[in-house]
This record gives C-alpha cells, sequence and structure tokens, in this order.
C-alpha cells in the first residue's frame, strides 16, 4: 500500500553517494535489520516505531497511533513526536552523508501544528538529509498522519562521526531483559512526578528504557524531558496552552547513570504567547542540552 506523506524535499545531487555503500552504512540501509534493531531498542520498540523504506538521504518511518500515543487534548503526545523526529533526522543524515557513519544530534527544532484526522491509525514520519560538510549534516522531517494531516515539521543538525567499515554493529547495544518504554505508564519525571516542590525543577531518574542504541539518553527522550519540564511550569499558570515550537542544543551525551535535573526559567510571558528555557543538567554539573519552548496562550473558556 502507498501512502501519500506530502511534498518533501528531495534528496540533493551528490556525487559521492554514487560509490558502493551498502556495508559502509552497515545496517542504515537494510529495513528489515533496522526494523528488527527498531523494535528490540528501548525507545523506538516503545513507541512501536518501523521502518517503511530508506533511500540514500530519505526514510520513512510508521508510528502507530495506539495506547498513550495522544495526549489528553488529542494530538500526538511530545514524547512520541519527539522520538520520531529525532529518528527520523538521524537515519536520513546519516544515508546522505558521503561518510555514512552515525552521531549524536546537535540540535533539533519541532513547529507542532495539528491534530490527527478522525480516523487516522498511524504516523508516516519522513526524513531528508539536505546538506553536509566535513562534521555535520543537517536534514527536514515530516510528520503526517496516514490520511494526509501535517502533525509537525522538524529541521536538525547531526554530527558526522566517521567510522571504519563494519564498525556499526560494534557500538549498538544489547538491550536484552531492558524494559521498553510504556507510553501508558511512564517513568517518574516524564508523568510529571518529581522529588522537586518547585514548579521550575524537575528531577528525573535516569535508566535503560529511555536509551538510544548506543547506550546514552535518546536524543528523542532528551527532547521529551525539556517538554515534560516545561509542562511542569506551565501547569502553575491558569491559562492554559499548547506547544508551538521546541528547540533543543544538545551539548553533551547524558549516561545512564543518576538523574537529570531540569531548571526552567520564563523569558516571555505574553498575552498570546510564553517563552520557557530550560537547562538540563547531569550528576556532574555539566550541562547537557538547552531547550528553548514556546507555547500559544488559550483563552480560559
Amino acid at each position: 500500500m502507498e501512502h501519500d506523506v506530502g511534498t518533501a524535499l528531495p534528496p540533493a545531487p551528490h556525487a559521492a553517494l554514487d560509490e558502493p555503500a551498502a556495508s559502509a552504512r552497515d545496517g542504515f540501509d537494510d529495513v528489515p535489520l533496522l526494523s528488527s534493531r527498531f523494535a528490540r531498542s528501548p525507545v523506538e520498540g516503545g513507541t512501536g516505531l518501523s521502518v517503511v523504506e530508506i533511500d540514500r538521504g530519505r526514510v520513512l518511518l510508521r508510528v502507530p497511533l495506539g495506547p498513550g500515543t495522544l495526549d489528553s487534548t488529542g494530538r500526538v503526545s511530545t514524547l512520541v513526536t519527539s522520538v520520531a523526529v529525532d529518528t527520523a533526522l538521524g537515519i536520513a543524515v546519516h544515508t546522505f552523508t558521503s561518510t555514512r557513519s552515525g552521531g549524536p544530534t546537535v540540535e533539533l527544532r519541532v513547529d507542532h501544528h495539528a491534530r490527527p484526522a478522525a480516523g487516522a491509525s498511524c504516523l508516516l514520519v519522513e526524513g531528508v538529509g539536505v546538506h553536509e560538510d566535513r562534521t555535520c549534516g543537517v536534514g527536514h522531517v515530516s510528520v503526517r498522519d496516514d490520511l494526509g494531516t501535517l502533525i509537525a515539521h522538524a529541521a536538525g543538525t547531526m554530527v558526522v562521526d566517521p567510522l571504519p567499515i563494519g564498525q556499526h554493529r560494534g557500538i549498538w547495544k544489547d538491550f536484552t531483559g531492558v524494559p521498553k518504554l510504556d507510553l501508558t505508564a511512564l517513568p517518574p519525571g516524564l508523568d510529571g512526578t518529581t522529588t522537586s516542590t518547585d514548579p521550575t525543577e524537575l528531577r528525573l531518574p535516569l535508566s535503560p528504557s529511555i536509551a538510544n542504541l548506543r547506550g546514552d539518553v535518546h536524543g528523542g527522550m532528551v527532547m521529551a524531558i525539556a517538554h515534560a519540564a516545561q509542562a511542569r511550569l506551565a501547569a502553575a499558570h491558569p491559562a492554559p496552552c499548547r506547544p508551538l515550537t521546541t528547540t533543543v542544543d544538545y551539548l553533551r551525551p547524558v549516561p545512564l547513570s543518576g538523574e537529570l535535573t531540569c531548571r526552567s526559567t520564563v523569558v516571555r510571558d505574553g498575552r498570546r504567547f510564553r517563552t520557557v528555557r530550560t537547562e538540563l543538567v547531569r550528576d556532574d554539573g555539566k550541562i547537557a542540552a538547552t531547550a528553548t519552548g514556546t507555547v500559544v496562550v488559550l483563552p480560559n473558556d
């Protein structure tokens, strides 16, 4: 069955992509292998994410609209959106760049749009690589439901880490016995609970259920944690709101130990829009990421 995922940027011409590359990408271009790897992983497996197709510099992912996928307002949860766009960005960039190697996210911006249409059964997430240089690659991601509604759009930058051919499999972690992320029963912190009584602070115990394939906290989960921290602060305001844009700058990896402390500050509190900046701090005191989120303030009914 073919799905219309809307208009997307085509992969830019790139001479280096004409060379043989199957072994260099070591599974990035193998749909069954990559889907199997995601099915076993805690985060992608927990969201039900699978790979539909991969071309050079383009990937199409599918995420079912199942229990826990939507929030209380009927919108796709920011966690699911964040994980889907970060994963699509990574694959699109790493199959587009001439080295075809994996690396961490540098920056990710997501614009949130509409609710899924009535009767939609899944999300179709299309990532496209659009630029590279020696150190990084850039990509765009669109998220639509299977009826064509645009849910979100994202743009981001990934590090390009050149690895020797055949090295990719050696860096993937074995998640045998690790529980998958449960969207219907999120861990403390992500579910809004925290040991802190301060609405500007959220403390999140770190566990393997939010790991990426390298064994650090998944880049999409870092954005989801920032969302949770900012939602906690928003709950202290009387007016309801909905996410508009979120940008995360990833400064260093987050190892799966201890807890992550999120400290949020309101930098704009207008009648129509509110902007919050959040620092995500590791146990060693180093800032792992900064997130800036803008929401639309809704009128009280």
